[in-house]
């Protein structure tokens, strides 16, 4: 017996078989998306998640950001102990004990870099004065032009 999507008009009908096929496809994505939920919500999953994200981000420094340990969860709230990062000496140019960032997943999943609270422990900095043509940690090529 076929279904209709437009009640009692019959104007569509739909065969079973795609019904049943659309709510495992259903259930399939849901738990799929469960899952991966649970997995980086592990000790394991965040910890190799935070390890891809500073390989993505250490290729585009000239330096190099490194995180002790990383602790919370990944569904809103992040702590992070002992981040550092050196310059392309290997200097430390910044240093902190603990940083502790708030923010809604929504706005992670939008593409937006959002960050609700953040709080930071310790925190040390070097500062060294660069000619005003290049920056100390950036990998951005500039062109021969230089600005007055």
């Amino acid at each position: 017996m076929a279904h209709t999507l437009l009640g009692g008009a019959g104007l569509l009908k739909t065969p079973r078989w795609l019904i049943r096929a659309a709510i495992v496809v259903a259930i399939t994505a849901t738990a799929v998306v469960v899952t991966a939920v649970t997995v980086l919500s592990t000790p394991w999953g965040r910890d190799r998640l935070v390890s891809f994200a500073l390989q993505r981000i250490n290729a585009r420094l000239s330096g190099e950001l490194s995180i002790d340990s990383v602790g919370g969860t990944l569904l809103g709230h992040l702590r992070f102990d002992g981040v550092t990062l050196r310059d392309q000496h290997g200097d430390v140019a910044v240093h902190v004990n603990t940083l502790d960032v708030r923010y809604r997943l929504r706005d992670l999943l939008a593409r937006r870099f959002v960050l609700r609270q953040v709080a930071v422990e310790q925190p040390n900095l070097r500062l060294v004065r660069a000619s005003h043509s290049s920056t100390c940690l950036s990998r951005e090529k500039r062109s021969g032009v230089r600005s007055p």
